[in-house]
């Protein structure tokens, strides 16, 4: 089986910062502060990351550029033992990288929010934090394999005494958990993971949040049917777009 990726970036500087990786066929395609990005490696079977900054949250670009980095170096250390309890503890340690760069640089609170998928001999491993979605389109259904870690989407699960407040502002640094010590509440982790075996003509769709949410199923299914030689098939208001379609032949 090959693999066929379609990867579309379209972040106005002055708006946000929407980054992503794809490595394929030994290139690696990625995006920094300073543009689109191709560089030869190894091949490692494929990878596809999108990476979104929290809203709201200051210095969130270097937190997208951080977790870029990561990424990147996770994939030149070549295919792990295929097992995707090494990619969460990759996470976890990206994490700590994270705020100890806080720390050191003496920064306020920052943030990401990302989706990763790695897919290598007939499977695909894959992990999400906050709010990027990763999607699956198999045997003509269409499926959200990711959930979303967002402040509403925990508030609407989980706060079950009282009204939600602004007080519960986003706390994710990569999945870090905080407890409501006053509804005596636990958060669940910020991530879910998990493996898939993959088929032929297995498509999935890496996407920013912002712009799902303006997306319907048939504008889904019209980007995760692109080629990389065709333009961007949907027309949209949303200014800030992140979008990676992989496709298994």
């Amino acid at each position: 089986m090959s693999l066929k990726v379609f990867h579309h970036c379209d972040t106005p500087r002055s708006l946000g910062a929407q980054r992503y990786i794809v490595a394929n066929n030994g290139i690696m395609h990625f995006n920094n502060s300073i543009g689109e990005q191709k560089i030869k490696t190894k091949e490692h079977g494929s990878i596809c990351m999108i990476a979104d900054g929290m809203s709201g949250l200051k210095n969130d670009r270097l937190a997208v550029e951080l977790a870029v980095l990561l990424f990147r170096q996770l994939y030149l250390l070549g295919v792990p033992e295929f097992d995707v309890q090494h990619l969460k503890q990759f996470v976890e340690q990206g994490h700590q990288e994270i705020r100890t760069t806080i720390k050191q640089r003496n920064l306020p609170l920052m943030g990401v929010s990302f989706v990763v998928l790695w897919i290598f001999q007939g499977k695909a491993m894959w992990l999400s934090i906050g709010n990027c979605r990763l999607y699956l389109y198999r045997n003509q259904e269409l499926c959200q394999i990711s959930s979303d870690h967002s402040v509403a989407e925990f508030i609407r699960r989980e706060w079950m005494h009282g009204t939600p407040t602004q007080k519960l502002a986003q706390g994710w640094l990569f999945g870090s958990k905080i407890p409501n010590k006053a509804q005596h509440i636990f958060l669940t982790e910020g991530y879910d993971f998990g493996v898939i075996d993959t088929i032929r003509e297995d498509r999935f769709m890496l996407i920013n949040n912002n712009f799902d949410e303006s997306c319907t199923d048939q504008t889904r299914l019209r980007m995760m049917h692109a080629s990389s030689v065709s333009s961007f098939p949907v027309n949209s208001e949303e200014k800030e777009r992140c979008v990676v379609c992989a496709h298994i032949e």
